[in-house]
Protein backbone atom coordinates (compact mmCIF):
# COMPACT_ATOMS: atom_id res chain seq x y z
CA UNK A 1 0.00 0.00 0.00
CA UNK A 2 3.07 2.50 -0.35
CA UNK A 3 2.60 5.19 -2.14
CA UNK A 4 -1.31 5.56 -2.12
CA UNK A 5 -4.07 6.36 -0.08
CA UNK A 6 -6.37 3.12 0.56
CA UNK A 7 -9.98 3.70 1.36
CA UNK A 8 -12.67 1.31 2.21
CA UNK A 9 -16.15 1.41 0.91
CA UNK A 10 -17.82 2.90 3.90
CA UNK A 11 -15.24 6.11 4.09
CA UNK A 12 -15.39 6.37 0.10
CA UNK A 13 -17.14 9.85 -1.03
CA UNK A 14 -20.79 9.24 -2.32
CA UNK A 15 -20.65 8.86 -6.16
CA UNK A 16 -20.83 12.43 -7.17
CA UNK A 17 -18.20 13.49 -4.82
CA UNK A 18 -15.50 10.47 -5.50
CA UNK A 19 -12.28 10.39 -7.49
CA UNK A 20 -12.01 7.80 -9.44
CA UNK A 21 -11.03 4.77 -8.54
CA UNK A 22 -10.20 1.46 -8.83
CA UNK A 23 -10.41 -1.86 -6.63
CA UNK A 24 -7.13 -2.37 -4.94
CA UNK A 25 -7.91 -5.99 -3.65
CA UNK A 26 -8.84 -7.29 -0.31
CA UNK A 27 -6.31 -6.67 2.82
CA UNK A 28 -5.67 -7.56 6.21
CA UNK A 29 -5.34 -4.89 8.12
CA UNK A 30 -4.68 -4.58 11.92
CA UNK A 31 -7.39 -3.92 14.21
CA UNK A 32 -10.01 -5.74 11.72
CA UNK A 33 -10.76 -9.35 12.10
CA UNK A 34 -11.64 -10.14 8.51
CA UNK A 35 -9.94 -8.76 5.54
CA UNK A 36 -11.00 -4.98 4.17
CA UNK A 37 -11.86 -4.29 0.05
CA UNK A 38 -9.70 -0.99 -0.46
CA UNK A 39 -9.89 1.02 -3.43
CA UNK A 40 -7.07 3.20 -4.77
CA UNK A 41 -8.17 6.83 -6.10
CA UNK A 42 -6.80 7.48 -9.75
CA UNK A 43 -5.83 11.01 -10.05
CA UNK A 44 -6.89 14.02 -7.48
CA UNK A 45 -9.93 15.61 -8.59
CA UNK A 46 -10.82 18.74 -6.09
CA UNK A 47 -8.07 21.80 -4.60
CA UNK A 48 -7.81 22.18 -0.68
CA UNK A 49 -11.09 21.38 0.79
CA UNK A 50 -12.94 20.42 -2.12
CA UNK A 51 -13.28 24.10 -2.86
CA UNK A 52 -13.46 23.53 -6.43
CA UNK A 53 -14.00 20.17 -6.70
CA UNK A 54 -16.30 18.71 -10.02
CA UNK A 55 -19.40 16.64 -9.04
CA UNK A 56 -19.16 15.72 -12.78
CA UNK A 57 -17.09 13.02 -14.45
CA UNK A 58 -13.62 14.32 -15.60
CA UNK A 59 -11.99 13.05 -18.84
CA UNK A 60 -8.26 11.50 -18.36
CA UNK A 61 -5.74 13.58 -19.29
CA UNK A 62 -4.01 12.87 -22.26
CA UNK A 63 -1.59 13.96 -24.69
CA UNK A 64 -0.11 16.71 -22.22
CA UNK A 65 2.09 14.84 -19.60
CA UNK A 66 5.30 16.24 -21.04
CA UNK A 67 3.80 19.63 -20.42
CA UNK A 68 2.22 19.22 -17.49
CA UNK A 69 5.72 17.86 -16.01
CA UNK A 70 7.61 21.43 -17.40
CA UNK A 71 4.97 23.33 -15.83
CA UNK A 72 5.85 21.06 -12.00
CA UNK A 73 9.34 21.54 -12.76
CA UNK A 74 9.12 25.17 -13.01
CA UNK A 75 6.93 25.38 -10.19
CA UNK A 76 9.44 23.30 -7.81
CA UNK A 77 12.24 25.08 -9.42
CA UNK A 78 10.47 28.50 -8.25
CA UNK A 79 10.02 27.34 -4.71
CA UNK A 80 13.70 26.02 -3.83
CA UNK A 81 14.97 29.21 -5.04
CA UNK A 82 12.37 31.26 -3.55
CA UNK A 83 11.97 33.05 -6.63
CA UNK A 84 9.26 34.00 -9.21
CA UNK A 85 8.57 32.44 -12.29
CA UNK A 86 6.59 32.93 -15.40
CA UNK A 87 5.07 30.13 -17.14
CA UNK A 88 3.21 30.74 -20.33
CA UNK A 89 0.93 28.51 -21.98
CA UNK A 90 -0.37 29.58 -25.76
CA UNK A 91 -1.67 27.81 -29.02
CA UNK A 92 -4.98 27.78 -31.29
CA UNK A 93 -8.44 27.30 -29.08
CA UNK A 94 -8.80 23.23 -28.45
CA UNK A 95 -5.12 22.62 -27.96
CA UNK A 96 -5.92 22.19 -24.16
CA UNK A 97 -4.55 25.38 -22.24
CA UNK A 98 -7.11 25.56 -20.03
CA UNK A 99 -6.94 21.70 -19.11
CA UNK A 100 -3.33 22.00 -18.54
CA UNK A 101 -3.66 24.81 -15.98
CA UNK A 102 -6.45 22.92 -14.68
CA UNK A 103 -4.43 19.46 -13.78
CA UNK A 104 -1.91 22.27 -12.53
CA UNK A 105 -3.79 23.85 -10.77
CA UNK A 106 -5.05 20.33 -8.65
CA UNK A 107 -1.59 19.25 -8.19
CA UNK A 108 -0.88 22.49 -6.17
CA UNK A 109 -3.38 20.97 -3.44
CA UNK A 110 -0.38 18.73 -2.84
CA UNK A 111 2.10 20.84 -1.29
CA UNK A 112 2.39 21.65 2.34
CA UNK A 113 3.18 25.10 2.28
CA UNK A 114 0.83 28.01 1.00
CA UNK A 115 1.11 28.34 -2.71
CA UNK A 116 0.53 31.83 -4.39
CA UNK A 117 -1.33 30.57 -7.90
CA UNK A 118 -2.13 33.43 -10.14
CA UNK A 119 -3.56 33.23 -13.71
CA UNK A 120 -4.10 35.56 -16.03
CA UNK A 121 -5.98 35.61 -19.67
CA UNK A 122 -4.35 37.90 -22.67
CA UNK A 123 -6.85 39.44 -24.63
CA UNK A 124 -6.44 39.22 -28.84
CA UNK A 125 -7.47 42.33 -29.44
CA UNK A 126 -8.45 46.23 -27.48
CA UNK A 127 -7.30 48.83 -25.87
CA UNK A 128 -4.53 48.43 -23.05
CA UNK A 129 -4.20 44.51 -23.71
CA UNK A 130 -0.57 44.68 -22.99
CA UNK A 131 -0.40 44.08 -19.41
CA UNK A 132 -4.68 43.00 -19.37
CA UNK A 133 -2.83 39.33 -18.05
CA UNK A 134 -0.97 40.80 -14.98
CA UNK A 135 -3.99 43.20 -14.09
CA UNK A 136 -6.35 40.31 -13.89
CA UNK A 137 -3.74 38.68 -11.71
CA UNK A 138 -3.58 41.56 -9.26
CA UNK A 139 -7.25 41.93 -9.18
CA UNK A 140 -7.85 37.98 -8.41
CA UNK A 141 -5.26 38.34 -5.54
CA UNK A 142 -7.05 41.46 -4.10
CA UNK A 143 -10.08 39.77 -4.74
CA UNK A 144 -11.91 42.53 -6.86
CA UNK A 145 -14.73 41.94 -8.53
CA UNK A 146 -15.64 43.98 -12.22
CA UNK A 147 -18.51 45.33 -10.56
CA UNK A 148 -16.80 46.91 -7.70
CA UNK A 149 -16.81 50.47 -7.34
CA UNK A 150 -12.85 52.01 -7.84
CA UNK A 151 -13.08 53.49 -4.31
CA UNK A 152 -13.88 50.23 -3.20
CA UNK A 153 -10.98 48.29 -5.63
CA UNK A 154 -8.95 50.44 -4.35
CA UNK A 155 -9.08 50.16 -0.85
CA UNK A 156 -9.05 46.00 -1.34
CA UNK A 157 -6.20 46.75 -3.18
CA UNK A 158 -4.35 48.48 -0.34
CA UNK A 159 -5.78 45.67 1.64
CA UNK A 160 -3.78 43.09 -0.19
CA UNK A 161 -0.69 44.76 -0.46
CA UNK A 162 -0.74 45.52 3.15
CA UNK A 163 -1.26 41.48 4.37
CA UNK A 164 1.71 40.32 1.52
CA UNK A 165 4.30 43.49 1.66
CA UNK A 166 5.43 44.07 4.95
CA UNK A 167 8.05 46.84 4.74
CA UNK A 168 5.84 50.15 4.35
CA UNK A 169 8.30 51.92 1.71
CA UNK A 170 8.31 48.92 -0.69
CA UNK A 171 3.76 49.50 0.19
CA UNK A 172 4.39 53.34 -0.69
CA UNK A 173 6.52 52.38 -4.00
CA UNK A 174 4.10 49.27 -5.26
CA UNK A 175 0.29 50.88 -4.62
CA UNK A 176 0.83 53.76 -6.88
CA UNK A 177 1.98 51.76 -9.78
CA UNK A 178 -0.76 48.65 -8.74
CA UNK A 179 -3.16 51.40 -8.46
CA UNK A 180 -2.45 52.96 -12.44
CA UNK A 181 -2.03 49.22 -14.05
CA UNK A 182 -5.64 48.11 -12.57
CA UNK A 183 -7.16 51.73 -13.61
CA UNK A 184 -7.59 53.50 -10.32
CA UNK A 185 -4.66 55.60 -10.42
CA UNK A 186 -7.09 58.79 -10.43
CA UNK A 187 -9.47 57.91 -7.62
Amino acid sequence: MRGWLPATSSTRRPASRRPPNEPAGEHELKGKAEPISLFRALRVTSIRGGARSSSELEPPFVGRARELRLVKEHFHDSAEGRKANLVSVVGIAGIGKSRLAWEFEKYLDGPVDEVLWHRGRCLAYGDGVAYWALAEMVRMRALIAEEDAPEEALTKLRTMIGERIPDADEQAWLEPRLAHLLGLAEH
